[in-house]
């Protein structure tokens, strides 16, 4: 800091903590003094012919730093060393060289031209005019590394980091800005950056992994089938371009038809029949396989009956020995071909060429019950925007830190800037959100070892911001100890405890950050999960509600059992099955549901209680008590899918005991 006034030589003393906030010109400092002039020059930064206040600020800086002896007075002897320093700085020789009357001379009139003018403090237009040319320095930086990536023709990424589009890569500028550093996307950091080379290693082998796992899904799913059974009326045009619109083709072409044909002749290669006459065609109630889901609503029974309903005269009867006797004379070729082929599509078969899909109904009750168990679409783990947004603010303060921290550290070292010069980068660059991680042993040190440095003032501007940051984050530190009469090594530990506390804190709450945007994309994932198997999930409510119905308005039509292991179930004639467990106190704590008509005739859905649902997206349950796939904390409310099924099996909780 300054101190309020400065004694010049031995004469008038001067206060250099303000100076005029209007401009002085050259002739009212310097007169017509070619010496004056000279030194004029030394702080006109602008040439321009005057000194605005900031360079009269830094004119002041310079004076003020003459007093290395600290006593606010500028000694004939440190005028004299200052007036050698000078000449060297401006390369002064012979009559041209200034002496010290002659720096004493310059601040006297600097002073007296400016005498009545209305001031500004010195410190704040140093600070201020510090900050402006450090902005000034990073953009011009800035300028020049985008111009060379510009040149190598990289693009900026949205997620950023310079974008080698040839080679798929991205850099960054090591912290000099002099040359790019290839860089990596970091999960765990969400961001770009340079990584060891066992960190890449470790993320190539994961990329690599994920590769992998991603053609063998894409895989998997390519040469997935589903189970349908062939329904009377189908057409197999209009069937494989249903099975094409699952796989997400809308509008398929012909051409794509025709290939779903063959795929299906290949994935079908029994199922494929072929009359005398050179008709091919299905059996109705034949059990398939589609590369699409495609939904059909009779079971193989039920399609074959609906089929003889709907073709009464295609049904073969058989015909009496006499009659099939005669035939056998009287029959011409032709005519027993005719025969042939109507025995072979007799009993229930189509045309490949004809298919229809029929859809199962339910009552506008049933209908209710299901809606009412309808998965909760809203995420129950919102994410807390507060708690993202502070650690995304600690990131940013704790990433920042380190170009600050390193700044510093060289400035110490050299102490390029004088003593006071660190005071002013202080107070320009260090805050309360990222002093924690600016300070540090190694910066401790280096405060030590700058002569001419205040460093109960250094330590002043460290302490403040800590302390600032410590009570917004509510550490619990009674802060009464720290005054300016504190020793230099009580500071010092107050700096390492206060700063190691803080990080802790921030730690803390990044973690915390994570954690809840963990359980945000999980609840996320669960709802999506839910929503990619609608269909299913909605068919199996449909089907229980639909047992409810029967079961309370038309008994007869349940048929009720218990297998060996005490657990219960009931059904209906199509199919339709409902199996539950109960716990030792007798409460329900699964549910499973089979819808009615699937090929392999198995359990697609389990709800439990944990909150955890088990089903198979294609219907085709593994057994041995397996499903293919999983949902943890599913968007479900178990309570209203028991409600439904005690309406079946009753409630039958056991009394506690004593």
């Amino acid at each position: 800091m300054f101190g309020k006034k400065i004694e010049i030589g031995e004469g008038q003393k001067y206060d250099v903590t303000k100076v005029s906030t209007e401009s002085v010109n050259q002739e009212e400092v310097a007169k017509k003094n070619a010496k004056l002039i000279e030194i004029f020059k030394r702080f006109d930064i602008s040439k321009d012919g005057k000194l605005d206040s900031t360079e009269m600020a830094m004119a002041m800086d310079y004076f003020y730093s003459l007093d290395e002896s600290g006593d606010d007075k500028i000694s004939k002897k440190e005028f004299q060393e200052a007036a050698e320093a000078f000449n060297e700085e401006m390369q002064l020789t012979g009559k041209d060289k200034v002496d010290a009357k002659d720096l004493k001379t310059f601040i006297k009139n600097l002073f007296s031209a400016t005498k009545n003018d209305p001031t500004e403090e010195t410190q704040k237009l140093l600070s201020q005019y510090l900050k402006e040319q450090q902005n000034i320095q990073l953009e011009e930086k800035q300028r020049l590394i985008d111009d060379d990536a510009k040149r190598r023709g990289w693009e900026w990424s949205q997620d950023g980091a310079y974008w080698d589009k040839e080679d798929n890569k991205y850099y960054l500028p090591n912290a000099e800005g002099t040359e790019f550093v290839e860089v990596h996307w970091s999960d765990s950091e969400q961001r770009f950056k340079v990584m060891s080379a066992e960190e890449l290693a470790e993320l190539n082998a994961a990329l690599e992994k994920q590769r992998a796992q991603q053609e063998a899904a894409d895989e998997e799913a390519k040469n997935k089938t589903y189970g349908y059974v062939v329904q009377s009326g189908d057409k197999f045009t209009e069937v494989m371009t249903k099975v094409l619109q699952a796989q997400g083709i809308e509008n398929p072409t012909e051409e794509q038809i025709a290939e779903a044909k063959e795929q299906f002749k290949k994935d079908n290669p029994n199922a494929i029949r072929t009359t005398s006459s050179g008709y091919e065609f299905l059996m109705v109630g034949e059990q398939v396989k589609l590369r699409g889901e495609v939904e059909y609503a009779k079971n193989s029974q039920e399609a074959v009956a609906q089929w003889a309903q709907d073709n009464p005269d295609k049904v073969w009867k058989p015909e009496t020995e006499d009659v099939q006797e005669e035939a056998a004379v009287e029959e011409d070729p032709q005519a027993k071909a005719e025969r042939e082929e109507l025995e072979e599509l007799a009993n229930g078969s189509t045309i490949l060429d004809e298919v229809v899909v029929e859809s199962p109904t339910y009552t506008k009750e049933q209908i209710a019950m299901a809606d009412e168990i309808e998965p909760n679409f809203i995420n129950q783990h919102p994410l807390d925007d507060e708690l993202q947004s502070k650690a995304v603010d600690i990131k940013m303060a704790s990433d920042k830190a380190v170009h600050v921290k390193n700044d510093l550290y060289n400035r110490l070292k050299s102490d390029v800037v004088g003593a006071s010069g660190i005071e002013d980068f202080l107070k320009a660059n260090v805050t309360p959100q990222n002093v924690a991680y600016v300070t540090g042993d190694d910066i401790a040190q280096r405060i030590d070892n700058v002569m001419g440095l205040d460093k109960k003032d250094v330590y002043e501007y460290i302490l403040t911001p800590l302390k600032a940051r410590a009570e917004e984050i509510g550490l619990n530190r009674d802060m009464s100890a720290l005054n300016p009469d504190m020793e230099l090594e009580e500071m010092q530990k107050w700096i390492s405890m206060l700063s190691d506390e803080i990080k802790h804190a921030d730690a803390q709450t990044v973690s915390a950050a994570e954690v809840d945007e963990q359980k945000y994309y999980k609840a996320k994932d669960s709802i999506q999960k839910v929503i990619d198997n609608k269909e299913l999930f909605r068919k199996s409510n449909l089907s229980l509600a639909r047992v409810v119905d029967m079961a309370e308005n038309n008994p007869d039509s349940v048929t009720r059992g218990t297998t060996e292991k005490g657990s219960e179930y009931c059904s209906l004639e199509d199919g339709t099955e409902i199996f539950i467990k109960r716990d030792k106190e007798g409460n329900i704590i699964s549910v499973q549901i089979l819808n009615p008509g699937g090929p392999d005739n198995y359990y697609d859905i389990r709800y439990n209680a944990s909150g955890t649902v088990f089903f198979d997206p294609d219907g085709k349950y593994t057994g041995s008590g397996g499903y293919k796939e999983k949902i943890e904390d599913a968007p479900f409310d178990f309570d209203k899918i028991k409600a439904l099924a005690e309406r079946i099996f009753g409630a039958k909780p056991k009394a506690a005991e004593e």
